[in-house]
């Protein structure tokens, strides 16, 4: 049996978050790939020429750098979905996200809590 196409990369270092959901994504089939930082992402998006979602933890990126989250739209441009997650109190990193075109940001609570709902609308 062939491993499914990778239709998803992670953008996270948190261990434990980052085996819940690949874990969830492998349930429903789904292969994802995981970066720790945004700077491995040019390479693993050219060594996946399926991606259709990336999904980026917005705490590794600075609020205050609007380069560094327009980078990340720029390296994954539409078709790919751009979500990214974070605390619901972190105003400032949900600002940047959806200045810099982000399909999606999500606070960890919805993001965690309808994870399967988003990935298959992401990924499958």
């Amino acid at each position: 049996m062939s491993e499914p196409e990778v239709t998803g990369i992670l953008v996270c270092k948190d261990l434990f978050f980052t085996a819940s959901v690949t874990a969830t994504a492998r349930a429903q089939g789904l292969a994802m790939k995981v970066c720790l930082g945004p700077s491995q992402l040019p390479a693993v998006l050219a060594s996946s020429p399926g991606v259709k979602a990336v999904i980026v933890d917005m705490k590794l990126l600075d609020p205050e750098n609007a380069d560094q989250w327009t980078g990340l739209r720029d390296t994954a441009p539409r078709p790919i979905v751009l979500a990214g997650f974070g605390s619901h109190v972190d105003t400032r990193r949900f600002a940047a996200a959806q200045a810099a075109g982000f399909d999606h940001a999500l606070p960890n609570s919805s993001f965690s809590g309808r994870l399967v709902e988003w990935l298959k609308a992401w990924m499958g």
